[in-house]
């Protein structure tokens, strides 16, 4: 299973793959996107957390044909 999650919206982004354990520091600015794509397997889950700080952040997972 692929799962990829955007944060914030917005129609164009380029993915970027993340691995378990990875750490993603990054600056959004209002209506910028930050788009991630992880691989799960069976019976795997995702656990994570923003550290909201300047903007407010909208954190949206999605399945492999890209429904919420």
């Amino acid at each position: 299973m692929s799962v990829s999650f955007a944060l914030a919206q917005d129609a164009k982004t380029n993915h970027k793959f993340i691995a378990e354990g990875d750490e993603i520091a990054r600056v959004l600015s209002t209506g910028s996107v930050h788009t991630y794509q992880l691989e799960l397997g069976e019976a795997q889950y995702v656990f994570g957390k923003v550290d909201q700080q300047t903007v407010d952040v909208v954190v949206t997972i999605k399945n492999p044909e890209g429904k919420v």
